[in-house]
């Protein structure tokens, strides 16, 4: 646990004036602790990583290509604690927490949420202004997948699913394995997940007991570098034959169906792939 309250409070203070996909990475080195700002940002997962273009015998996985968008090279030092300027709407608030909560799918990619210190808000309509992560001893893969989802993911989905039925743990699990802003009404609207965040393979039994894989072979702070190439994959099972949950729902779902109808369906899916 990161526990230096000086560059704590530090972080507080600065990481919410920062702009766009902005995140701040805290490096160690020796008894020198360094905050580094990155400020709009191309995307999350950015430099929070190193490549064999700018780090040479000094990256975890050299065959990676660095993308040409990027400005700030990975910092020198151990990786310590990270912060993310992220505005979180009241609405959103509960799927955040869940989000970063013990029962998250994605803990061990920030392990537990006795590490995660979220961000008063700067405004009335704000839960939070972001949130602080503080430990480096993370697997950045998955980690990086969170955040992807976090990108994306719909409080509104989220909020209704909760509304007709179904627990958190449950719904995030559906919106983890499928493409999904509301409920569906007809098959038609039943479509896998975005690709480059989560495998079409994933592993419903993997999501919803959070068992990601281990895809970075180390943590951030012994300066791992995650595996972008593969990060769709944390929850696949080696052998990708599970058969994808939106095929699962189509099979089992007639063409039109009340959102009663998809919750019920749904939540039998999961249990059955659990158990």
């Amino acid at each position: 646990m990161f526990k230096d309250e000086k560059t704590l409070e530090e972080l507080r203070k600065i990481t919410p004036k920062l702009s766009g996909i902005s995140y701040c990475i805290v490096t160690r080195d020796g008894d020198n602790i360094k905050i580094h700002c990155r400020e709009n940002q191309p995307c999350i997962g950015g430099e929070h990583r190193k490549y064999n273009k700018t780090h040479p015998g000094d990256c975890t996985r050299p065959n990676d290509p660095r993308p040409g968008d990027l400005s700030d090279p990975f910092p020198k030092g151990t990786p310590v604690a990270l912060s993310y300027n992220r505005q979180v709407f009241k609405e959103a608030k509960e799927l955040v927490q869940f989000v970063l909560s013990d029962e998250s799918p994605w803990v061990r990619g920030f392990r537990g949420e006795k590490y995660i210190e979220f961000i008063p808000p700067k405004h009335k309509t704000l839960a939070y202004s972001g949130w602080i992560l503080k430990t480096g001893k993370i697997d950045p893969t998955v980690w990086i997948n969170c955040l992807k989802f976090l990108q994306n993911a719909s409080y509104i989905a989220f909020n209704d699913l909760i509304a007709k039925g179904m627990t958190k743990k449950e719904a995030v699990t559906c919106m983890a394995l499928m493409s999904i802003n509301k409920i569906p009404a007809n098959k038609e609207y039943i479509s896998p997940p975005s690709p480059y965040t989560m495998s079409i393979a994933s592993s419903v039994n993997r999501v919803f007991t959070g068992q990601s894989r281990d895809l970075t072979g180390g943590t951030l702070s012994d300066r791992y570098d995650y595996n972008r190439p593969e990060m769709a994959c944390v929850f696949t099972d080696e052998d990708q034959k599970t058969v994808p949950f939106v095929k699962q729902l189509s099979d089992k779902l007639p063409f039109e169906f009340s959102p009663e109808k998809f919750i019920s369906v749904a939540k039998e899916i999961i249990h059955k792939n659990v158990d």
